[in-house]
Protein backbone atom coordinates (compact mmCIF):
# COMPACT_ATOMS: atom_id res chain seq x y z
CA UNK A 1 0.00 0.00 0.00
CA UNK A 2 1.48 3.58 -0.84
CA UNK A 3 0.31 7.01 -0.01
CA UNK A 4 0.70 10.77 -1.41
CA UNK A 5 -0.27 13.80 0.46
CA UNK A 6 -0.98 17.31 -1.49
CA UNK A 7 -0.68 20.88 0.11
CA UNK A 8 1.90 22.85 2.16
CA UNK A 9 -1.44 23.11 5.01
CA UNK A 10 -0.04 21.13 8.20
CA UNK A 11 -3.54 19.11 7.54
CA UNK A 12 -2.15 17.54 4.93
CA UNK A 13 -4.66 14.70 4.84
CA UNK A 14 -6.04 14.30 1.22
CA UNK A 15 -4.20 10.55 0.84
CA UNK A 16 -4.34 8.67 -2.06
CA UNK A 17 -3.94 4.87 -1.61
CA UNK A 18 -2.11 2.18 -4.25
CA UNK A 19 -3.25 -1.03 -3.15
CA UNK A 20 -2.92 -4.37 -4.87
CA UNK A 21 -5.96 -5.60 -3.46
CA UNK A 22 -8.57 -4.91 -0.66
CA UNK A 23 -7.14 -5.34 3.08
CA UNK A 24 -9.04 -5.84 6.08
CA UNK A 25 -7.61 -4.06 9.04
CA UNK A 26 -9.03 -4.07 12.52
CA UNK A 27 -9.95 -0.99 14.30
CA UNK A 28 -6.24 -1.46 16.26
CA UNK A 29 -3.69 1.18 14.45
CA UNK A 30 -1.57 -0.32 12.03
CA UNK A 31 0.89 1.04 9.74
CA UNK A 32 0.73 1.74 6.33
CA UNK A 33 3.66 1.86 4.00
CA UNK A 34 4.92 5.28 2.05
CA UNK A 35 4.81 4.61 -1.61
CA UNK A 36 8.17 5.19 -3.48
CA UNK A 37 9.69 2.15 -1.57
CA UNK A 38 12.24 4.81 -0.03
CA UNK A 39 15.16 3.00 2.44
CA UNK A 40 16.43 5.09 5.43
CA UNK A 41 18.05 4.90 8.80
CA UNK A 42 16.40 7.67 10.04
CA UNK A 43 13.47 9.54 10.08
CA UNK A 44 11.63 13.00 11.84
CA UNK A 45 8.13 14.31 11.62
CA UNK A 46 7.80 17.06 10.61
CA UNK A 47 4.74 19.73 9.71
CA UNK A 48 4.54 18.73 5.99
CA UNK A 49 5.31 14.96 6.64
CA UNK A 50 8.77 13.89 6.76
CA UNK A 51 12.64 13.97 6.66
CA UNK A 52 14.66 10.88 6.22
CA UNK A 53 18.53 10.31 6.45
CA UNK A 54 18.69 7.59 3.67
CA UNK A 55 21.77 4.87 3.18
CA UNK A 56 23.89 7.99 1.53
CA UNK A 57 24.03 10.13 4.49
CA UNK A 58 22.16 12.48 2.86
CA UNK A 59 18.48 14.14 3.51
CA UNK A 60 15.25 13.03 1.96
CA UNK A 61 11.63 14.60 2.24
CA UNK A 62 8.23 12.94 2.05
CA UNK A 63 6.54 13.76 0.22
CA UNK A 64 7.00 15.18 -3.37
CA UNK A 65 5.23 14.39 -6.66
CA UNK A 66 3.47 11.53 -7.06
CA UNK A 67 5.75 10.17 -9.59
CA UNK A 68 8.96 11.43 -7.11
CA UNK A 69 7.74 10.92 -3.44
CA UNK A 70 10.98 11.00 -2.38
CA UNK A 71 13.10 13.73 -4.05
CA UNK A 72 16.39 14.41 -2.06
CA UNK A 73 17.71 18.01 -0.95
CA UNK A 74 20.32 19.51 -3.39
CA UNK A 75 23.35 21.13 -1.66
CA UNK A 76 22.94 19.17 0.95
CA UNK A 77 25.86 17.57 3.70
CA UNK A 78 26.55 14.55 4.74
CA UNK A 79 25.04 13.41 7.82
CA UNK A 80 24.47 10.76 10.61
CA UNK A 81 21.53 12.15 12.60
CA UNK A 82 18.35 14.24 11.94
CA UNK A 83 15.76 15.90 13.93
CA UNK A 84 12.75 18.17 13.62
CA UNK A 85 10.62 20.77 14.89
CA UNK A 86 7.46 22.12 12.59
CA UNK A 87 8.70 23.80 9.91
CA UNK A 88 12.46 23.53 11.16
CA UNK A 89 14.79 20.64 10.25
CA UNK A 90 17.93 19.54 12.37
CA UNK A 91 21.30 17.44 11.62
CA UNK A 92 24.32 16.15 12.91
CA UNK A 93 26.74 15.99 10.31
CA UNK A 94 29.39 13.33 9.87
CA UNK A 95 32.43 16.08 10.71
CA UNK A 96 30.62 16.73 13.49
CA UNK A 97 29.29 20.30 13.21
CA UNK A 98 25.09 20.77 14.28
CA UNK A 99 23.19 22.14 11.44
CA UNK A 100 19.70 23.57 11.05
CA UNK A 101 18.01 23.43 7.86
CA UNK A 102 15.27 25.89 7.25
CA UNK A 103 13.81 27.07 3.49
CA UNK A 104 15.86 24.77 1.50
CA UNK A 105 19.06 26.27 3.54
CA UNK A 106 21.66 24.72 5.60
CA UNK A 107 22.74 26.91 8.45
CA UNK A 108 25.57 25.43 11.08
CA UNK A 109 25.79 26.69 14.35
CA UNK A 110 29.33 27.88 15.15
CA UNK A 111 31.37 26.56 17.29
CA UNK A 112 29.31 23.04 17.07
CA UNK A 113 32.00 20.69 15.61
CA UNK A 114 33.38 20.90 19.78
CA UNK A 115 29.85 20.09 21.33
CA UNK A 116 30.78 16.14 20.71
CA UNK A 117 26.90 15.97 19.92
CA UNK A 118 25.77 12.59 19.53
CA UNK A 119 22.34 13.20 19.10
CA UNK A 120 19.44 15.65 18.74
CA UNK A 121 15.68 16.55 19.17
CA UNK A 122 13.80 19.68 18.56
CA UNK A 123 10.86 20.85 20.42
CA UNK A 124 7.74 21.94 19.74
CA UNK A 125 8.49 25.18 20.44
CA UNK A 126 11.26 24.97 18.26
CA UNK A 127 14.80 24.58 20.06
CA UNK A 128 17.29 22.33 20.32
CA UNK A 129 17.99 19.53 22.70
CA UNK A 130 21.43 18.02 22.28
CA UNK A 131 23.43 14.68 23.77
CA UNK A 132 26.54 16.52 24.65
CA UNK A 133 29.35 14.38 25.15
CA UNK A 134 26.73 11.97 26.41
CA UNK A 135 24.98 15.32 28.81
CA UNK A 136 21.32 16.13 28.38
CA UNK A 137 21.71 19.67 26.77
CA UNK A 138 19.10 22.60 25.60
CA UNK A 139 20.93 25.23 23.06
CA UNK A 140 19.30 28.52 23.71
CA UNK A 141 20.42 32.03 23.26
CA UNK A 142 23.51 30.73 21.75
CA UNK A 143 24.93 28.47 24.29
CA UNK A 144 24.43 24.76 25.89
CA UNK A 145 22.44 24.56 29.10
CA UNK A 146 22.59 21.70 31.26
CA UNK A 147 19.01 20.75 32.14
CA UNK A 148 18.43 17.44 35.13
CA UNK A 149 19.70 14.01 34.08
CA UNK A 150 23.69 14.91 34.52
CA UNK A 151 23.99 11.40 35.94
CA UNK A 152 22.51 9.95 33.21
CA UNK A 153 25.09 8.88 29.96
CA UNK A 154 22.59 9.31 27.32
CA UNK A 155 21.89 7.01 24.22
CA UNK A 156 18.91 9.06 22.65
CA UNK A 157 16.82 11.67 23.18
CA UNK A 158 13.23 13.63 22.68
CA UNK A 159 11.40 16.48 23.44
CA UNK A 160 8.57 16.04 26.21
CA UNK A 161 6.28 18.85 27.39
CA UNK A 162 7.74 22.37 27.64
CA UNK A 163 10.85 22.68 29.46
CA UNK A 164 11.06 18.66 29.93
CA UNK A 165 12.75 15.74 27.66
CA UNK A 166 13.07 12.31 28.29
CA UNK A 167 16.88 10.81 27.67
CA UNK A 168 18.14 7.04 27.48
CA UNK A 169 20.81 5.77 28.99
CA UNK A 170 23.12 3.32 27.38
CA UNK A 171 20.84 0.08 29.27
CA UNK A 172 17.34 1.83 27.58
CA UNK A 173 16.30 2.89 30.22
CA UNK A 174 14.05 6.19 30.40
CA UNK A 175 14.42 9.47 32.43
CA UNK A 176 12.34 12.06 32.05
CA UNK A 177 14.30 15.78 33.14
CA UNK A 178 11.53 18.43 34.38
CA UNK A 179 11.82 21.33 36.96
CA UNK A 180 15.41 20.38 37.70
CA UNK A 181 14.91 16.94 38.37
CA UNK A 182 15.14 13.89 36.92
CA UNK A 183 12.89 11.00 36.97
CA UNK A 184 13.24 7.32 35.96
CA UNK A 185 10.17 6.31 33.84
CA UNK A 186 8.77 2.51 33.78
CA UNK A 187 8.88 1.44 30.12
CA UNK A 188 7.51 -2.06 29.65
CA UNK A 189 11.28 -2.89 27.83
CA UNK A 190 14.62 -1.52 27.27
CA UNK A 191 14.33 1.06 24.60
CA UNK A 192 16.90 2.04 21.96
CA UNK A 193 14.78 5.07 20.27
CA UNK A 194 12.43 7.51 21.10
CA UNK A 195 10.33 10.13 19.76
CA UNK A 196 8.43 12.87 21.38
CA UNK A 197 6.15 15.36 21.82
CA UNK A 198 3.89 16.99 24.63
CA UNK A 199 1.01 14.71 24.25
CA UNK A 200 2.68 11.24 23.47
CA UNK A 201 6.00 9.45 23.63
CA UNK A 202 6.67 6.64 20.98
CA UNK A 203 9.68 4.36 21.91
CA UNK A 204 11.72 1.24 19.71
CA UNK A 205 12.30 -1.52 22.10
CA UNK A 206 15.44 -3.12 21.79
CA UNK A 207 13.74 -6.15 20.26
CA UNK A 208 11.91 -3.76 17.45
CA UNK A 209 9.20 -3.66 18.90
CA UNK A 210 7.59 -0.21 19.06
CA UNK A 211 5.37 1.48 22.16
CA UNK A 212 3.27 4.28 22.58
CA UNK A 213 2.66 6.42 25.75
CA UNK A 214 0.11 8.59 26.39
CA UNK A 215 -0.68 9.89 30.17
CA UNK A 216 1.13 7.30 31.48
CA UNK A 217 0.20 4.09 29.95
CA UNK A 218 2.02 1.56 27.36
CA UNK A 219 0.58 0.68 24.70
CA UNK A 220 2.05 -2.20 21.94
CA UNK A 221 1.28 -1.46 18.56
CA UNK A 222 1.20 -3.90 15.86
CA UNK A 223 3.85 -4.58 13.90
CA UNK A 224 4.78 -3.39 10.27
CA UNK A 225 4.04 -5.68 7.69
CA UNK A 226 5.23 -5.53 3.92
CA UNK A 227 2.84 -6.59 1.01
CA UNK A 228 4.39 -7.47 -2.07
CA UNK A 229 2.86 -9.09 -5.44
CA UNK A 230 2.70 -12.79 -5.45
CA UNK A 231 4.34 -12.87 -1.76
CA UNK A 232 2.68 -12.90 1.52
CA UNK A 233 2.36 -10.38 3.88
CA UNK A 234 5.29 -10.66 6.46
CA UNK A 235 6.20 -8.91 9.57
CA UNK A 236 8.94 -6.89 10.07
CA UNK A 237 11.00 -5.04 13.30
CA UNK A 238 11.33 -0.96 13.96
CA UNK A 239 14.31 0.20 13.79
CA UNK A 240 13.52 3.92 14.01
CA UNK A 241 10.63 6.43 15.13
CA UNK A 242 9.77 10.01 14.45
CA UNK A 243 6.78 12.08 15.57
CA UNK A 244 5.28 15.30 14.57
CA UNK A 245 1.70 16.76 15.40
CA UNK A 246 -0.38 15.04 13.30
CA UNK A 247 1.91 11.87 12.35
CA UNK A 248 3.89 9.41 13.48
CA UNK A 249 6.59 7.27 11.30
CA UNK A 250 8.73 4.66 11.70
CA UNK A 251 11.30 2.68 9.57
CA UNK A 252 11.58 -0.75 9.65
CA UNK A 253 14.66 -3.25 10.10
CA UNK A 254 14.66 -2.97 6.36
CA UNK A 255 15.22 0.66 5.95
CA UNK A 256 11.05 0.80 4.68
CA UNK A 257 8.78 3.86 5.75
CA UNK A 258 5.32 3.48 7.19
CA UNK A 259 2.95 5.54 8.55
CA UNK A 260 0.65 5.23 11.61
CA UNK A 261 -3.26 4.85 10.28
CA UNK A 262 -4.91 6.52 13.22
CA UNK A 263 -3.07 9.34 13.20
CA UNK A 264 -2.63 9.51 9.34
Amino acid sequence: MGLAFWGQNPSFFLIAFASAGCRIHSQAPYWIETHGEAVGLRIAGWSTGALLLGPNQQLWIYPGGWSNPWPPQAHTHDLRAVAAANTTGYAIATDGRVLRFSDNRWFPYEGSAAWNASEIAATEDDKLLVLSDGKLRLFEHGQLLELGCDGVNGSAVAAAGPGQAYVLDQQGALFLSADERCDGIAAPTPLRRIAGRSDRLLGVGVDGSVWRRRGSTWTRLAAPHKYRPGQVARETRVQDVGVSAYSTWIIDSEGSVFLLSDEA
